[in-house]
């Protein structure tokens, strides 16, 4: 499927997503601290990390083509959701859910030489309500840790998730229609 992507992510949904859709790629993770700018919109902001992301692995392969990948979370209350630092945080992050809708921005963007394309992805999840007893059991799967909103759509938080509105994998972690649009605009 085209040339090799060089991936710019830690993110094991993102590989894991590209291997089943057949893209030929390496990863290679960013090393640097993402820089969050609170004051711009979810949406620029997704962006920005992900070009941050993409623009630091390309200075190590400047003629290959890159994929870089920002996703958040913005609660209910417009609060973004990040990655939570520890236990308590994701039992507050995972409580907040209940009864609620969260909406998932993903940021991506695309590197080959001088060309860039920068784009960003929507997606609604529609929540149950989840009890405090709910949300220990869910915790105890650890699938909050490392990931933005401190839940898993696949995982056991998605016993609680009534309905989706947008590309679900988006919410997995790569918008993979938005991807493909955007090999196209890139001619590959």
């Amino acid at each position: 499927m085209g040339e090799k992507i060089v991936l710019a992510s830690k993110s094991p949904q993102r590989k894991e997503i590209l291997a089943k859709l057949g893209f030929d790629f390496e990863v290679c993770p960013p090393e640097q601290e993402e820089v969050v700018d609170y004051f711009k919109t979810p949406e620029e902001i997704a962006k920005n990390i992900a070009l941050q992301k993409a623009l630091e692995i390309q200075k190590r392969y400047p003629d290959r083509l890159i994929l870089a990948v920002d996703t958040i979370v913005v609660s209910a209350a417009g609060n973004i959701l990040m990655k939570p630092k520890d236990k308590a945080e994701a039992r507050f992050m995972i409580l907040g859910k209940s009864d609620s809708v969260e909406t998932v921005v993903s940021g991506i963007a695309l590197l080959k030489g001088d060309e860039k394309l920068v784009r960003y992805e929507k997606s609604h999840i529609y929540f149950a309500k989840i009890t405090e007893s709910d949300a220990d059991k869910i915790l105890t799967f650890n699938e909050w840790q490392g990931r933005s909103g401190a839940f898993s759509v696949e995982g056991r938080t998605s016993l609680y998730i009534k309905g989706i509105k947008g590309c679900f994998y988006n919410i997995v972690g790569l918008p993979v229609y938005l991807f493909n649009n955007m090999l196209y605009e890139f001619s590959l």
